[in-house]
């Protein structure tokens, strides 16, 4: 089969969290997925039975060719689209692991990858640590599947994926919005706490016209925004929920992959948000 050609059982598969999606390639080689999938908790068997139906569907060899291609994509040693994850989420990744092994693990990666380990081995008083330990093929991509067990991987960008500088800009202007019919003062004192550029997204928000339906609305997104999560900026924090409150019905994996591309503490935000979020429906 063409590695190009996509089935619908892709598509059922890519709607699946990594661990739904792990259950149904390795219940698919043991045998019936479907039948399998009855066993799981209800809301994990409706998600992962479209996707086992599917599979099963397939003639053999096809099946035979699909279940070989996931089985590469789901164990790739080194997550897809890593060049484009925020250095403080790889950072974290790797600081468990030992100089040496984590020397030999970035060998060969993408040169931002290897600064990041280079970085962790200085501030260990490592730098001059002689070359790491040989490792076989095989071994080398055990250890590359364990440090990067947590990045999700992505064949592509995140369509949702913004910078930090969208997520403040949108924030300026949503709470430009509700500073609508405000003291001058106030608006002046919310922008001075912004800075610039986002405090010219604010004024200009604040000084145009618009109903009050969109005000208050504004006003409640604000209001959403907990006090201990303007340590990263009250513009950042009310920019990160608005992102929040479109990924509710996106797949974690996809809200994690987004999360992934935004320093570390932005993006434990904008999970925590969007759990948040989906609580309250």
């Amino acid at each position: 089969m063409p590695a190009s050609r996509r089935l619908p059982v892709d598509d059922a598969l890519a709607a699946l969290s990594a661990g739904e999606r792990g259950f149904v390639l390795g219940a698919a080689w043991m045998g019936d997925a479907a039948v399998a999938a009855d066993g799981l908790l209800t809301d994990e068997a409706q998600r992962c039975r479209p996707a086992c139906a599917a599979l099963n569907a397939l003639p053999a060899d096809e099946r035979a060719a699909t279940l070989a291609r996931w089985r590469d994509q789901l164990t790739d040693p080194i997550p897809a689209g890593i060049t484009d994850v925020h250095a403080d989420w790889l950072r974290q990744a790797m600081l468990p692991e030992s100089t040496s092994l984590l020397r030999a693990a970035v060998n060969g990666l993408p040169a931002a990858v290897v600064s990041i380990a280079a970085a962790i081995a200085r501030e260990r008083g490592d730098e001059n640590q002689l070359s790491p330990p040989p490792l076989t093929d095989e071994a080398l991509a055990a250890v590359r599947r364990v440090l990067f067990a947590d990045i999700v991987s992505v064949d592509a960008e995140p369509a949702d994926a913004p910078r930090l500088s969208s997520l403040i800009a949108q924030g300026a202007e949503t709470l430009g919005v509700s500073l609508r019919g405000a003291p001058r003062p106030v608006i002046a004192r919310a922008a001075a706490q912004i800075g610039q550029p986002a405090a010219q997204r604010l004024l200009d928000a604040a000084a145009r016209a618009g109903n009050a339906n969109e005000r208050q609305a504004a006003r409640d997104r604000v209001a959403r925004v907990r006090p201990q999560d303007t340590r990263l900026g009250a513009a950042a924090a009310i920019g990160v929920y608005q992102l929040a409150e479109s990924l509710i019905d996106q797949p974690d994996d996809d809200v994690l992959a987004i999360a992934q591309r935004l320093p570390l503490a932005v993006g434990d935000l904008l999970l925590d948000a969007v759990s948040r979020a989906r609580a309250r429906r």
